[in-house]
């Protein structure tokens, strides 16, 4: 009997571990700052680039301010946000600015809370809804476009529910959370049972209960592409998109 209990116990011990382990890899994830870019050889901030840009704070509702890039382009163009994903920060798309900023009128890019050099710690979407939604509606009432890569990207397509005259480039959205944890478990020769259930549980007690990806509501102005397409040359709709209700 006492072999057993020790067996339980290095067991329980095991599974709390994990989804310790788990729960802060979700909640304060690692973050991209200038070092990473500079030790792989990419542009750290957009004065490397030879672009003009403004940089501002975003207040958020619970008084967390979010580092924005806002970089101007093209006169007339519509304005991109983009969303970084789960574990990166606004750096990334530094590569890819140069391209948005051939046709866009003006790029904004800001860390989510808890990345880069944001404040706080990463809700997994439930706060991240209300930032976004304050970004867009203190950014410009006209036409403009939400793309982001991964959370980013579901951060994006759910954005578009809520503003019928958001245009959205969701590159590779994330999956529920069940699937992609335990994606990364088996990547790392680590069963996912229990411990995604587990630590599925964890979060959603902890109120971070994980956004939800959710299907586009309108193929015309919310493009859904694979980590391989490359970026638009121009606007992919084909009609005016605007927050009356007649174009939806």
């Amino acid at each position: 009997m006492g072999l057993i209990s020790l067996f339980i116990l290095a067991a329980c011990l095991l599974l709390l571990l994990g989804t310790c382990a788990i729960l802060n890899a979700l909640i304060r994830p690692p973050r991209t700052t200038f070092a990473e870019a500079i030790a792989v050889g990419r542009p750290s901030e957009p004065a490397e680039l030879n672009v003009e840009c403004d940089s501002w704070e975003l207040r958020t509702e619970d008084g967390l301010d979010l580092p924005v890039w806002d970089i101007p382009g093209v006169a007339g163009g519509p304005t991109m946000l983009w969303l970084h994903d789960h574990g990166r920060s606004r750096i990334d798309a530094l590569v890819d600015i140069q391209a948005w900023l051939k046709w866009c009128g003006r790029v904004v890019m800001v860390d989510l809370r808890g990345h880069g050099d944001a404040p706080g710690s990463c809700m997994l979407g439930r706060h991240e809804q209300r930032d976004v939604d304050r970004l867009i509606d203190m950014i410009e009432p006209g036409t403009m476009i939400v793309a982001g890569r991964g959370f980013g990207a579901v951060l994006a397509m759910d954005a578009a529910q809520r503003h019928p005259h958001v245009c959205v480039w969701a590159i590779a959205p994330r999956q529920r959370f069940e699937i992609e944890c335990a994606a990364a478990l088996r990547e790392n020769n680590v069963p996912s049972w229990p411990l995604c259930a587990l630590a599925h549980a964890c979060v959603c007690m902890l109120g971070r209960r994980p956004i939800e990806p959710c299907a586009p509501i309108d193929a015309e102005r919310v493009h859904v592409a694979d980590a391989t397409e490359p970026v638009p040359e121009g606007p992919w709709w084909s009609r005016d998109v605007s927050g009356d209700a007649s174009s939806r």
